[in-house]
């Protein structure tokens, strides 16, 4: 088990959700049912300038960092803007990590998939996600990464940094987003089948390619629960399922995979977030049980 983790991963602005404060938060939680989890946590390297700007334009890229443009809170808070590199490059480093070791690492943090080529929103102001998945192919580290979003809501930032790509670039990434597909309580069945879908297609491509040579990043959404304020379709027990279904098949035996939070607005009135957290322990159980 490795997870990858650095306090200044964390920032704190004034915001509707608590992405930008709950790795700490998450830490602490983890940390108080597995108190043994500091021998395996190690801190990332910060994602360079250079690093950001192959998923984004860089004068979005600059002006954020600078202050000048409005991040994905919709403000220009410096505490942010410090956090932003120490949060990507927790995933950069998390992905490099699974493929050298050939492993499953976590990395708590979250905000990537609704970042833009050229503007953040939806909390979300560098993608992460399409940051560590260029900077493993530009490496050659990997020969195809495919990224596995099970956030409630789309991930319309990634496939837009998708389209701002090469051909040659963008076919080596696939990109599986559960997002709205299943919000009528009628569809509730089918996000097992979608998840078989993509188990199928992963291992396709590890036979063809050779597991070592595939990454999966995995974005493990805690807003798909059913007492979400912006989601809401799965009970916690089906979340778990939903984690265990994806860290075993996708990732551990059967080749490198990254993951990280994603979603979860259900925040108490004292600003404690008790049953997100509980969501995303169950994900590192699930992990841990593998």
């Amino acid at each position: 088990m490795h997870i990858v983790y650095d306090e200044r991963m964390v920032a704190t602005t004034k915001s509707y959700s608590p992405s930008s404060r709950k790795p700490a938060l998450v830490m602490q939680d983890w940390l108080q049912h597995h108190p043994k989890l500091p021998r395996i946590v190690s801190a990332p390297r910060p994602a360079t300038v250079a690093q950001l700007h192959r998923a984004h334009d860089p004068d979005y890229v600059d002006g954020v960092l600078n202050c000048q443009l409005q991040n994905g809170f919709n403000n220009t808070d410096p505490d942010v803007a410090r956090s932003l590199p120490w949060t990507v490059g927790g995933m950069i480093t998390g992905a490099r990590m699974a493929v050298d070791l050939k492993a499953t690492v976590c990395v708590p943090v979250s905000g990537f998939h609704h970042a833009h080529w050229a503007h953040g929103g939806g909390f979300c102001t560098f993608n992460g996600l399409m940051v560590a998945a260029l900077d493993v192919l530009a490496d050659d580290l990997a020969e195809h990464v495919v990224i596995v979003d099970c956030d409630y809501h789309y991930g319309d930032g990634t496939e837009d940094i998708l389209g701002h790509l090469d051909a040659e670039t963008s076919k080596r990434i696939s990109h599986f987003t559960a997002g709205s597909t299943f919000r009528r309580a009628s569809d509730k069945p089918r996000w097992k089948d979608w998840l078989w879908n993509v188990r199928q297609y992963v291992r396709g491509l590890r036979l063809k390619l050779g597991a070592e040579r595939v990454l999966v990043v995995y974005q493990a959404g805690a807003d798909a629960h059913v007492d979400d304020p912006l989601g809401g379709f799965l009970t916690t027990n089906e979340l778990a399922w939903r984690d265990g279904f994806v860290l075993r098949n996708l990732g551990g035996v059967y080749g490198p995979l990254v993951w990280n939070l994603a979603g979860g607005y259900q925040v108490e009135p004292d600003g404690s977030i008790p049953k997100v957290l509980e969501i995303h322990r169950n994900t590192l159980n699930e992990m841990i049980s593998q």
